[in-house]
């Protein structure tokens, strides 16, 4: 329970270090469950815009995630 609070909290504070626009296709792709289409038109960009921008989203996330991991954090 405790390594699973731990990680949680890093990934919050990974969170907050992305910006505004990647945080909020996060929130809407995982936490309102709308669909990159949905999401390119309440963003009112491509589609593909938003695939690209969840990818760098999660990519982002996924260093800052494996350096707390290696001790760098």
């Amino acid at each position: 329970r405790l390594e699973r609070a731990e990680l949680l909290n890093h990934l919050t504070e990974a969170m907050q270090q992305l910006d505004q626009r990647r945080l909020q296709i996060l929130v809407l792709y995982y936490h309102q469950q709308l669909t990159m289409k949905q999401i390119a038109n309440v963003l009112d960009i491509t589609e593909s815009r938003v695939s690209q921008l969840h990818a760098s989203a999660l990519f982002s996330l996924s260093l800052k995630l494996e350096q707390w991991k290696d001790g760098g954090f």
